[in-house]
């Protein structure tokens, strides 16, 4: 991997799974623990599907479990093996981690096969979202819990940690309204973003009372759940709010999907969300943004894959990479173009380190795939050009603020988890 990487870029990643690789690792996640100056590293692991261990696939006939690893900043492993957080014989998918200070522990969620699934009963059942507790020291905390397991599927959750009420927001998107079953499910949409509140009662955390609730709803009264389709949605936190983005169709029509971005604040454990409002609208498709705070600024950045003029499916077309800087109160401040024609399906990642430094990251594949780095600084003006870290193709890298001044970078390729870790 090495020798694909742009010299002097930045430090070249580390393998945290050295060896020859026999099963396939995707999705990592990380989140940094100041305490201890380390991070865990969490992923999709395939070792235990004999005969599709190089697969990504969803559904009954895959199973994926969750691992993780903590690991030193400079990618050093700690402990001798890898941490099973999940195993089940159901497929598990998308882990999402950040950590708690005051508890001194981190928090994993994923979706998971229902246990009851069968393909007679998809639809019934499919994926629920599921938790667990995991402690500083990589040592697994009571039994996972399981935050929504309504009917249909509920997938890929994003969670936000609030340090001032010691809560945790868990937020996904939501297949439990979806139009055209029998008996109908009113009020027939596609798929909300859902989210729902955990707290702490004498040091067992526990789902908050009132339940799921829906994030995506109508601007009009009663409030309904939002047409069309809501789906992969981000957050970041600052002092007792949480913003949310996500990708919005509420505003499409026929089968065609025209993805706008469109947000929502709540407040510590706040459950009514009737004020959804559009971050940015344009023709074409605005999908899966990411979000992150500034500290210096004060601002919310988010920045998604922007396809302004997308042809039938599977072919994205032109694709850039859009930017919005929101003030504390939720208000887009400016936009701007991060980078052009880059690869398709490229699921941009963004991170400010306390410099008030911001870097964007992408991966894909193709000729412009591999994995890219952006640069930008408080103002939002590039300080660094587009640049190719390495021609490697890669899906979804992920970067993660790690402390004064470092960001930290996660990806995976062939069976290795990547990480680099780099100060300003």
């Amino acid at each position: 991997m090495t020798s694909a990487w742009t010299p002097g870029a930045t430090p070249a990643p580390a393998a945290i799974n050295p060896g020859t690789p026999t099963w396939a690792r995707f999705q990592p996640h990380a989140a940094y623990d100041g305490q201890h100056d380390r991070f865990l590293v969490v992923w999709q692991d395939k070792r235990n599907d004999p005969g599709r261990e190089w697969t990504l696939g969803y559904g009954l006939e895959n199973n994926g479990d969750i691992y993780g690893r903590l690991v030193r900043p400079d990618g050093t492993p700690l402990g001798t093996m890898d941490i099973e957080i999940n195993r089940t014989a159901q497929d598990a998918q998308w882990p999402f981690v950040v950590y708690n200070p005051q508890q001194q522990e981190y928090l994993v969620a994923w979706q998971e096969v229902s246990p009851q699934a069968t393909s007679a009963t998809w639809f019934d059942t499919c994926y629920d979202i599921k938790a667990q507790r995991v402690g500083a020291d990589g040592q697994l905390i009571d039994s996972p819990l399981v935050i929504a397991d309504a009917v249909d599927c509920q997938w890929v959750p994003v969670i936000s940690y609030d340090e001032q009420s010691n809560q945790f927001l868990i937020i996904w998107h939501d297949h439990r309204y979806r139009m055209g079953m029998t008996p109908p499910r009113p009020p027939e949409t596609a798929k909300e973003i859902f989210g729902q509140w955990l707290g702490y009662l004498f040091g067992t955390l526990r789902l908050e009372d009132g339940g799921n609730f829906v994030v995506t709803t109508d601007r009009a009264p009663p409030h309904d759940p939002a047409p069309r389709y809501q789906q992969y949605a981000t957050m970041a936190y600052h002092a007792g709010q949480h913003y949310l983005f996500w990708s919005d169709d509420r505003s499409g029509a026929g089968a065609e999907e025209a993805f706008d971005i469109y947000q929502q604040m709540l407040g510590s454990g706040v459950t009514a969300s009737v004020t959804n409002t559009v971050t940015y609208a344009a023709p074409g498709a605005q999908e899966k943004p990411r979000a992150t705070f500034n500290p210096v600024t004060g601002q919310v950045w988010v920045v998604w894959q922007d396809y302004p003029n997308p042809p039938p499916a599977p072919n994205p077309g032109p694709t850039d990479l859009r930017l919005a800087r929101l003030a504390p109160d939720g208000a887009v401040q400016a936009t701007t173009i991060v980078a052009s024609q880059v690869a398709p399906w490229p699921v941009p990642d963004v991170a400010c380190s306390s410099s008030g430094n911001c870097d964007v990251i992408w991966g894909g594949s193709g000729s412009n795939g591999g994995v890219w780095l952006a640069r930008l600084d408080a103002a939002g003006v590039l300080r660094q050009a587009p640049s190719r870290l390495s021609t490697v193709p890669t899906d979804d890298p992920r970067i993660i603020a790690a402390g004064p001044q470092r960001l930290f970078l996660a990806f995976a390729n062939s069976g290795y988890i990547y990480v680099s870790t780099w100060t300003e």
